[in-house]
C-alpha cells in the first residue's frame, strides 16, 4: 500500500502503489502499463527487435524511490569474474538462471 517513484534511464513515474505478490518474483517491478496515470513505457529502454521492430517494454533495470529513501536504493556492486553464453561467474559460485552452483576453484 506504499507509494514510491520509479525511475529509469529515460525518466521516472511518481506515485506506484505498491502491493507485495507471490506472482512476481523477489527483485522484480511488475507495472501494468494500461493507465495512462502512469506512462511506465516512458522509464523503459528504447531498443525493439529489429526484425518486428516491436519494442523491448519488458525488460530494464529500475531504481525504487520512496519518502524513507529518496534518492533510491543503493545496492552493493558485485564483481563479475566472467560470462560466457548466458551464465555469469562470480568469484567462488556459478548463476545459471535461478540456480547456483557452487564451485571450488583450486
Amino acid at each position: 500500500g506504499d507509494r514510491i517513484s520509479l525511475s529509469g534511464n529515460r525518466g521516472r513515474v511518481e506515485d506506484v502503489i505498491v502491493k507485495v505478490s507471490e506472482t512476481v518474483r523477489e527483485g522484480n517491478v511488475f507495472v501494468p502499463f494500461h493507465f495512462n496515470e502512469q506512462l511506465i513505457n516512458n522509464i523503459t529502454i528504447p531498443e525493439f527487435d529489429p526484425k518486428s521492430f516491436e519494442p523491448n517494454y519488458k525488460q530494464c533495470a529500475v531504481q525504487l524511490h520512496s519518502e524513507a529513501v529518496p534518492e533510491g536504493i543503493a545496492y552493493e556492486e558485485v564483481e563479475i569474474s566472467g560470462y560466457l553464453e548466458g551464465v555469469k561467474v562470480y568469484k567462488d559460485e556459478v548463476i545459471e538462471g535461478e540456480k547456483a552452483l557452487h564451485s571450488r576453484s583450486q
